[in-house]
């Protein structure tokens, strides 16, 4: 599909100056007289049409003094002038096209005009702050990247091994990390209307050129990767259509923000489905990722990285009387559109809990497409020495009529709109505005180093990200092994698909745990159908550990089978808060106590219930499996259950299911109070 690209040309015209200045400062110096030439242009095809238009008379008058029935001496000089004459209007067609096609090159190639909010020169304004006005106080610098190797989340040795410099794997948690920072961000959006799409990577290059995104930078940088065809392809990108053959470039695209402004390409929006916004996630190809240095180490910058964007299509503002649109620009649709982005990304990061900052971006940082830019930077421990620790993680752009005028994007019913024929209404082009609601791999970067725990050398996951998470993981820990009678065990991989009973001791030999590990020792059979596996842990070495299991099983009278944990350093009881700093601290005092504590652990390894014993108080296996089969009929039926329930009694309809429901479900329900219904199952 050839596109019919167009600019700004009558306004270029007019205000040459403007531009040339547009241009300056916003680095854009090689093209700063862009603006004059297209005058000069613009002045030639003026005069040459103006002779071609003469030509054109003379011609008509020689065609009519032609059928008078001149002599024909003078018939033979009339028909050499016209001769001369249709030879001199092909000179000009083809001199006009020329011209045209130089206009519209140097006009293409135009930058945007900067916003009235726009500060000029390369220093961002100040708009306000997310989380406080000035950086936690984290009381450490530790990267991302040093956290993520520890929690064993990243892995950037083997991505330079199979793709090179600026890649990486996510592993474990970083890669569930990435999927609930998709769905939060997408589920912010869906509930201000947004509708969202899942758009292609590969999209052609005049399309990624038309959203003013160029193959190399001002300073020669590749920036775009080129896929390779066995089709051959035009010089320009565009199709060409005198050949069967022949086909666009593929490019790989930056940002979604590319093929969503493309779909939209050669088509005419209804002005009563605007503004049209959508939003969706998308891998991201940036071929130069910046120089190396400590800017660029780990997730910062990356040559492919996943990001969830905002994208609209909105009506142009009526038009002012500079022909620029209305003055007030604050009561334009794509600003009210750039509003609401800029709220959902404040809404995204104040949730997440970290704190930022909020820039009206310099003229200096805008893309050519850009009008008006808003970036918001947030605050990375490991980044004190760049940027004041700041670095950004979203970026919001207005872009006016640019990508739409060269995309050919326009707008019917329009009134009194800018685009529309003279002003006067009609057919005009849209306007577009973009921008990022969850840039992945710098969000997840600031999320580990803002998360991290030196003390407990754990990464606190934000609440609004739980739901997400399997089995709504809270923290994420140290994979490390644990000794146990068993052997060494990767506690992730033990829990496998299975619930899990965990429960804690504070030494070896003491009198009341010895009844406990007896008695859940001879439930074995109880458990195991109720597919539960069981882990202890006790604060001794794997020495003691052996002898006691032989007094358990001959006080009990029993064959204890399951894995026991040597935590003699107390480290794993630590880590599962069975006990304070302070207790720690006392380790080498000999006073610390283990925190006596059963952890309930269902298969998608989420803790479901803890049960804390004082050293005075045995535990009860009954309860504990009343309790597991509570947990499983709940998950399994969608009931809660009374007090003192057991197998096979009557269970609770949840205030979130009707009557009417709960009887199609389950059959008769017993009505107490509107707010307690008693159902069998």
């Amino acid at each position: 599909m050839k596109l019919s690209q167009s600019f700004g040309k009558r306004d270029v015209i007019r205000y040459s100056s403007l531009y040339e200045q547009n241009c300056i400062d916003r680095h854009y110096a090689p093209y700063s007289r862009n603006g004059w030439r297209i005058l000069e242009l613009h002045e030639q095809l003026v005069k040459r049409r103006k002779e071609a238009l003469e030509a054109r008379q003379r011609n008509n008058a020689i065609a009519r003094q032609l059928k008078g029935g001149k002599e024909s001496e003078e018939r033979a000089g009339l028909l050499e002038e016209a001769k001369k004459l249709k030879g001199r209007l092909v000179e000009y067609e083809a001199e006009e096209r020329g011209v045209e096609e130089e206009m519209e090159r140097l006009g293409l190639d135009l930058p945007n005009l900067s916003s009235m909010s726009t500060p000029v020169g390369s220093q961002p304004d100040l708009l306000g702050h997310i989380n406080g006005t000035s950086p936690p106080s984290l009381g450490h610098e530790r990267s991302h990247v040093e956290v993520g190797r520890e929690l064993d989340l990243l892995d950037f040795e083997a991505s330079a091994t199979t793709s090179g410099w600026g890649w990486y794997f996510l592993k474990n948690e970083a890669a569930l990390l990435e999927q609930a920072l998709i769905q939060y961000a997408l589920s912010v959006a869906m509930k201000r209307g947004w509708t969202v799409m899942t758009p292609p990577s590969l999209v052609y290059g005049h399309i990624a050129g038309a959203c003013g995104f160029q193959p190399r930078d001002q300073s020669g940088e590749q920036q775009i990767y080129n896929i390779a065809s066995h089709h051959s392809s035009p010089s320009n990108g565009q199709p060409d259509d005198k050949s069967h053959h022949a086909s666009p470039g593929l490019v790989l695209a930056g940002t979604a923000e590319i093929p969503f402004a493309g779909s939209q390409a050669n088509k005419t929006i209804p002005t009563d489905k605007l503004p049209l916004k959508v939003i969706g996630p998308s891998r991201c190809y940036r071929a130069e990722a910046g120089a190396r240095g400590v800017d660029t180490k780990g997730l910062y910058r990356v040559h492919e990285f996943t990001k969830v964007e905002m994208f609209a299509w909105t009506t142009p503002p009526p038009t002012s009387e500079t022909g620029f649109g209305a003055d007030d620009a604050s009561s334009s649709p794509s600003e009210e559109v750039f509003e609401e982005m800029v709220g959902i990304q404040k809404e995204i990061l104040t949730n997440l809990g970290l704190h930022a900052r909020i820039l009206e971006m310099p003229s200096h940082d805008l893309g050519a497409s850009a009008t008006r830019k808003i970036d918001i930077e947030a605050f990375f421990p490991s980044r004190v020495g760049i940027d004041e620790g700041y670095g950004e993680v979203t970026s919001a752009s207005i872009c006016g009529d640019y990508q739409a005028r060269r995309l050919n994007t326009r707008v019917k019913g329009l009134s009194g709109a800018k685009g529309g024929e003279d002003g006067k209404g009609g057919s005009g082009f849209a306007e577009t505005v973009n921008g990022t609601a969850m840039a992945v791999p710098r969000v997840l970067a600031a999320l580990l180093e803002n998360g991290w725990d030196p003390i407990k050398g754990i990464v606190t996951v934000p609440r609004v990200l739980r739901k997400w998470m399997p089995g709504e993981i809270e923290s994420i820990r140290p994979r490390g092994t644990a000794k146990t009678t068993h052997g060494d065990i990767d506690f992730h991989n033990f829990l496998g698909n299975k619930w899990t009973i965990l429960f804690s001791h504070p030494a070896d030999f003491t009198p009341v745990c010895t009844t406990e590990l007896g008695a859940f020792a001879k439930m074995r059979e109880e458990f195991d159908r109720r597919n539960v596996q069981m882990i202890g842990l006790s604060a001794n070495d794997l020495g003691s550990h052996g002898k006691w299991i032989d007094d358990i099983n001959e006080i009990s009278q029993t064959n204890l089978q399951f894995p026991i944990i040597a935590d003699a350093d107390r480290n794993v009881a630590w880590l599962y808060d069975m006990i304070n700093q302070e207790d720690l601290d006392n380790v080498g005092k000999g006073i610390a106590f283990t925190i006596r504590s059963v952890f309930i652990i269902d298969p998608s390894k989420k803790i479901r219930l803890t049960m804390m014993y004082p050293a005075s108080t045995g535990r009860n296996t009954a309860e504990v499996l009343r309790v597991i089969d509570s947990l499983q009929t709940g998950d399994q039926k969608g009931v809660t259950t009374p007090i003192d329930w057991q197998v096979g009694e009557d269970v609770i309809v949840p205030p979130s299911v009707s009557t009417a429901d709960a009887q199609k479900k389950f059959g008769d329900v017993r009505e107490v109070k509107p707010y307690l219904r008693y159902t069998k199952i």
